[in-house]
């Protein structure tokens, strides 16, 4: 059995309760869907598309951190919706004009978050006609992120609807919260493939690794970003932060900030906090910059670069 809308393709959406149950969810409110990998996100944001165009009309704009994924969204879009204007929107491939011409002509938008914060800065269009914003791998809306910008633009809009995705949404309810806080979501729809409504649907899953090899130049630049990293950890080890720690992560780095904030809110006078705090920026930043020349390209860490 099938999924009938006039806006979805005939056979395209298979009928799986679980994910009708959580499209009809988010379709009253902005809602957060954590689902296991492989368990249809896409279908589900497919039917709240689908619903939106028909009942209301305007944009959909539908984000993801990747230039894969971006174009594997909309080629699945392409694939599930009676929907002739999908554009694809990356930083790499569209110009700042040819946005603009594809924004006013699209009904659904499909792009990086990066490049719509910088769109959206440069007042190259506006959020006020998109009905709904998706966010894929929604557990990214945190820090200094291009989806809390996206998403705090669109808390100006009136009637708005947010339809956050992830497998993995944090390992804490205050991560939680606060992907949501970020994202202006008031609702979470959990499933796990345990739940009676998924079971059903469950098949082995096969994972197949496949190695890239980064270009050298991107090789080159990793290795000066990471040598910046380190002097800025030793910086903050000599500062009397990160004891005991052998191998720091992003999550410490935030801890470092939280605790230099906290101290300094509390009244202490120590030059070394506003030190610390310098460091920990420097780094934090170095390290986002790492994670954007090994997942989407030079052409997005030049834009990060620039905007800095």
């Amino acid at each position: 059995m099938f999924v009938t809308h006039e806006l979805l393709r005939r056979g395209a959406v298979e009928e799986r309760a679980y994910q009708v149950s959580i499209a009809l969810a988010s379709l009253e409110r902005s809602t957060l869907v954590v689902l296991p990998t492989g368990m249809g996100k896409t279908v589900v944001a497919a039917m709240v598309i689908a619903e939106i165009l028909r009942k209301r009309g305007g944009k959909i704009l539908f984000l993801a951190p990747t230039k894969p994924l971006v174009e594997q969204h909309a080629a699945s879009l392409r694939d599930l919706l009676v929907v002739d204007r999908i554009a694809l929107f990356t930083g790499e491939v569209t110009s700042p004009e040819e946005r603009e011409l594809l924004w006013r002509e699209n009904k659904v938008i499909v792009s990086t978050p990066q490049v719509i914060r910088n769109d959206l800065r440069a007042e190259r269009f506006s959020l006020e006609d998109v009905s709904l914003i998706i966010f894929d791998e929604a557990h990214r809306a945190v820090g200094d992120y291009a989806y809390v910008d996206v998403a705090a633009a669109y808390k100006q809009i009136p009637n708005r609807l947010v339809l956050g995705m992830t497998a993995s949404p944090g390992s804490s309810a205050e991560k939680i919260l606060e992907v949501c806080g970020n994202l202006g979501i008031t609702a979470v729809e959990i499933r796990t493939e345990y739940d009676a409504d998924v079971v059903p649907y469950l098949h082995d899953l096969t994972i197949e690794p496949i190695s890239v090899t980064a270009p050298d130049v991107s090789k080159e630049i990793r290795k000066l970003l990471q040598t910046v990293v380190d002097e800025q950890i030793d910086r903050l080890k000599k500062l009397g932060f990160l004891a005991g720690k052998a191998k720091v992560n992003r999550k410490d780095l935030l801890a470092v900030g939280d605790e230099a904030r906290q101290r300094l809110d509390s009244g202490a006078k120590d030059g070394r906090l506003y030190g610390a705090m310098t460091a920990q920026a420097i780094a934090m930043k170095a390290d986002h910059a790492i994670e954007l020349a090994e997942t989407q390209g030079l052409g997005s860490l030049r834009t990060y670069f620039e905007n800095m």
